[in-house]
């Protein structure tokens, strides 16, 4: 099983919510992703995911910041 890159996506720079759209592509072969593997709650809010692709078996994570939206 391959090791985890930290250098795929820095934690320091939050990605948006995984949408249809613009979901992720693994950085090794370019196959689409469709659902992480696992999803974890951070102590700032933020989630990460893990992502594992079933092509080449690359596996990397991902992490989106939530918002707090107001009604007005």
């Amino acid at each position: 099983m391959p090791a985890l890159s930290p250098s795929v996506v820095p934690f320091d720079e939050p990605l948006p919510a995984p949408q249809e759209r613009n979901l992720p592509v693994c950085p090794i072969c370019l196959d689409s992703m469709i659902a992480a593997e696992a999803s974890a709650f951070d102590a700032d809010g933020g989630v990460s995911y893990l992502w594992n692709c079933e092509t080449c078996g690359c596996g990397f994570v991902t992490r989106h910041q939530a918002r707090q939206y107001a009604c007005v």
